[in-house]
């Protein structure tokens, strides 16, 4: 797989499907319905509201090991600094959030590849549905949805994994004032699922006065 291609697979996604079965899932159009499960997480995007500029770095494990032998969950930026991981490629993205109730959230998301000299625009939200967090985000020629939870008051995990192609996917997105950051993996159509990831992903994202 060529690495434009990939990174074009996830390029959008922070966001990051195991909620498919849901008719409305993928429609940015509908608000949902708070429900009791919901309220404890009110306000879990707010932090995200306005707007964002950053890198979003693509790196390819050479030496991969058996997955047995690594914590895929507790991931950080030091399991980038791995002996055989090498960098393959990076998007700069502008990310604009914006929260229309404590439990759904609006993204606007601008993508420039500097080897195509290329941008791509995606829309989509972050939303709250049955005590769940749902990420939905719709690009011009795919739809990606990830779901989530929230680890800490900062931190939530993002995952999806289907099966036909093969996307497996686990990121962990990190929100503070002023940065925030994901680190994650990914397994893709013919990667081994028996050895660690073959792909790495890490962003950094400043927010902008």
């Amino acid at each position: 797989m060529k690495y434009t291609t990939l990174l074009m697979l996830f390029s959008f996604s922070i966001s990051l499907g195991f909620c498919q079965s849901s008719p409305c899932i993928d429609d940015l159009s509908i608000i949902p319905e708070v429900t009791e499960k919901d309220k404890k997480l009110a306000n879990v995007y707010q932090l995200l509201d306005g707007k964002w500029k950053g890198q979003f770095k693509i790196y390819e494990d050479k030496k991969r090991k058996k997955k047995k032998t690594i914590d895929l969950k507790n991931i950080t930026t030091k399991n980038l600094d791995k002996k055989g991981i090498e960098q393959v490629g990076y998007i700069e993205v502008e990310q604009i959030y914006t929260s229309e109730t404590p439990f759904f959230q609006r993204v606007v998301i601008t993508d420039y590849y500097p080897d195509q000299d290329k941008s791509i625009v995606a829309k989509g939200v972050n939303k709250v549905i049955n005590g769940k967090l749902i990420c939905v985000v719709l690009k011009p020629d795919d739809i990606v949805i990830h779901d989530g939870y929230l680890e800490n008051e900062h931190t939530i995990i993002w995952q999806r994994q289907e099966a036909s192609p093969q996307k497996v996917e686990y990121f962990r997105e990190t929100v503070n004032k002023q940065f925030y950051e994901i680190v994650g993996w990914g397994y893709y159509e013919g990667d081994d699922l028996e050895l660690s990831p073959k792909f790495w992903f890490h962003g950094k994202y400043e927010r902008q006065e």
